[in-house]
């Protein structure tokens, strides 16, 4: 029988089929749905057709597809001795993101980095990965209160803010919500979604009975049925 040899050396990305089935590459696929809203907006087509293409300009232009891309931003031989080079050469706060993994959790804290971010990159790399909420608890257990912790992953209401707080974040990273403001009502629907947020957040605290962050804990949160 073949021996199946799996190596690390080229950078990989997951196939993300979602993506793909969209249409989602650069420059975009044009497919019939979206052709369709598009004739329903001709502001929106006449400043597409008419603007330059999309690209990125931290990896210098726009490969043909998001594989190429992310196959230029990422270097899978990266190992913990390079992020202690990376701290003894940065002043600045430095943050580690993607963390999923208690014993990684727990080597990134004793290098010194300033804070995790838990993430599991919207589950597009492995769609098994654990979330990032059920990790959570574990990893704050596992490196104490003296480094920060922020969740990145699943952020749609105030609630889930403070449910994220509740089982030991600090913060939380919202990308897509910001995004639905940001395509519905630019600058202003970003504005509206962060009040959105904020009112959310402030009536879970209410209907807790609590009248700070502060009081917030793992009493108040749970993971059973999630």
């Amino acid at each position: 029988m073949d021996t199946l040899v799996v190596t690390a050396d080229t950078p990989v990305a997951g196939a993300r089929l979602r993506d793909v089935r969209h249409g989602m590459t650069i420059p975009p696929t044009l497919r019939w749905r979206s052709a369709l809203q598009a004739v329903r907006h001709p502001a929106w087509w006449s400043r597409f057709i008419s603007s330059e293409p999309l690209s990125f300009a931290t990896v210098g232009g726009a490969p043909d597809d998001l594989a190429g891309i992310i196959n230029t931003m990422f270097d899978p031989s990266v190992t913990f001795e390079d992020v202690e080079w990376l701290k003894s050469r940065w002043e600045g706060r430095l943050l580690v993101k993607g963390v999923q993994n208690v014993g990684d959790a727990k080597q990134l804290a004793s290098l010194g980095v300033d804070g995790l971010v838990i993430s599991n990159h919207g589950g597009r790399q492995l769609d098994r990965t654990p979330a990032p909420l059920d990790v959570l608890p574990q990893i704050r257990d596992a490196v104490g209160e003296d480094i920060g912790i922020f969740l990145d992953g699943g952020v749609r209401s105030g609630a889930d803010v403070a449910a994220a707080v509740a089982l030991g974040a600090d913060a939380c990273f919202v990308g897509r919500a910001y995004l639905y403001g940001l395509m519905a009502g630019g600058a202003r629907g970003v504005d509206r979604m962060l009040t959105l947020f904020e009112e959310d957040y402030l009536r879970t605290l209410q209907l807790l009975g609590l009248s700070s962050t502060d009081e917030l804990n793992r009493e108040f949160a749970t993971l059973e049925g999630a």
